[in-house]
């Protein structure tokens, strides 16, 4: 009994460690609050949802020859489109957010929404 009790605990703090050491935020452990921020995020310009935290992650940001870019999950950085950028919905991550996804070539991605960080 006490065997499986060890085996339990050291998978559930196995998944917890590799989690957040690659967490963007849509892991299941995030705080209830914050998936429904999420879910809730829509582009601006279509009103379409921008997806859920499976989609989205915590980013960095630069603007390079006056155009905005944000660094996707595979490091590469990508522009985003001023009419995805979401500005009034608010960001309690504290970090610029990209929700993106392959566009349908799959050679690429698409940015669906762009949350800016606090400093915008």
């Amino acid at each position: 009994m006490l065997v499986s009790q060890l085996l339990v605990a050291a998978f559930v703090a196995g998944n917890a460690l590799s989690a957040s050491a690659r967490d963007f935020g849509q892991y299941s452990n995030s705080p209830q609050q914050l998936r429904e921020w999420f879910d809730s995020l829509q582009n601006p310009q279509t009103g379409s949802r921008c997806c859920s935290e499976a989609d989205c992650a915590r980013t960095e940001a630069r603007t390079r020859g006056g155009k905005l870019e944000a660094k996707a999950p595979d490091g590469a950085w990508i522009a985003v489109p001023p009419e995805s950028i979401v500005v009034d919905q608010g960001n309690p991550t504290g970090e610029p957010i990209l929700c993106s996804h392959p566009s349908e070539e799959g050679d690429s991605l698409q940015v669906r929404c762009f949350v800016p960080g606090p400093d915008g």
